[in-house]
This record gives C-alpha cells, sequence and structure tokens, in this order.
C-alpha cells in the first residue's frame, strides 16, 4: 500500500465504486501511489480491489479464493465460479479471437486476483446480480450487496459471530 496520507483514508465503499485515487495498474517496480484524493472522482482501480483483498483475507484471516467460496459462491449456490482455474472449466471455456479469428489462449490462473481472475458463468452472474438486486446476498437473507457495500466504511468487517455461519456478502 502506499506510505501517503490519501492511501490511510481509503474505504471500502471507495474501493468498489473506484474512486480510491488509485491507478488501474502500476508498472513493475513502481512503487503504488495515490493519484488523488480518495472519493474526489471515478478512476478505474485494478489496485484498489487487490488492496481490499487483501484486506478481507487479514481480518477474516482466509484465502481470498476460500472466503469467497463460504461468503458467496456456496451461500448462492455459485457452483461454476472460482477465482482460480479449475480443470472442469476446460470443455466450457470460452476465449476470445483476435481481428482474424484467431483464439486467444486460455489463461489459467493459479493465483486469485480481485481485479482480474473470476471465472462464472451467465447462470451463476444471474445468481449473483439476482441475490444482489432481491436482497438476499447475506447469509441471512436481510442486506443487499449494494447497501452492504454503502455501509462498509473503512474496512470490510467480518459481521457473524463464531457459529452463526458465514460473513454478509461484501462487509
Amino acid at each position: 500500500m502506499p506510505r501517503d496520507d490519501a492511501s490511510q483514508k481509503i474505504t471500502a465503499r471507495q474501493v468498489l465504486s473506484h474512486s480510491t485515487g488509485l491507478p488501474n495498474w502500476r508498472r513493475p517496480g513502481r512503487d503504488l501511489k495515490s493519484h488523488f484524493a480518495p472519493g474526489e472522482r471515478f478512476s478505474y482501480s485494478g489496485e484498489g480491489y487487490v488492496y481490499l483483498s487483501k484486506v478481507i483475507e487479514k481480518i477474516t484471516g482466509e484465502g481470498l479464493e476460500q472466503y469467497m467460496k463460504s461468503a458467496v459462491f456456496a451461500p448462492l449456490d455459485m457452483k461454476d465460479s472460482s477465482l482460480i482455474w479449475q480443470d472442469a472449466f476446460e470443455s466450457r471455456m470460452a476465449s476470445g479471437h483476435d481481428g482474424i479469428g484467431t483464439p486467444f489462449p486460455i489463461m489459467k490462473g493459479r493465483d486469485p486476483n480481485a481485479a482480474a481472475s473470476l471465472l462464472t458463468t451467465a447462470g451463476d452472474f444471474g445468481r449473483f446480480i439476482a441475490a444482489a438486486v432481491g436482497g438476499r446476498c447475506s447469509q441471512r437473507g436481510r442486506d443487499t450487496a449494494l447497501s452492504d457495500a454503502q455501509r462498509c466504511g473503512s474496512a470490510p468487517q467480518r459481521r457473524s459471530r463464531p457459529g452463526e455461519g458465514p460473513p454478509a456478502v461484501w462487509c
């Protein structure tokens, strides 16, 4: 994370709304630094999502893939979604093509990346959107993902207590 005053004020809501001030991606070997004050304006930031995933991992004590499975994918019955490559995806994977029709190679990432590695199906994505709009993203069905994200404030928090099931989807 950048070592500047602006970065200390970044909230989960700003990450989710791409208003952190962080770049989309920094150049290899360069320090991460804010380009404007958090909340000041929109600027797409993959770096922000990676930062938020590290915060989630620290707070929950789980790796990102495991957290997403327990907090999002399993409660919403998203059996065909993952942040890392699954061999079961091979036969169903679509690939982009270049201008003359040559398929691009399929990326088979083994490291989860909150900004870039989600693999899902139209059905699973539809379940997520329906849950977000219909208000059943949290385990108990009380909150929508959008209102959860707006309430997060400075960092995602594990809202459930031990034995109460997985935490709400976003914070």
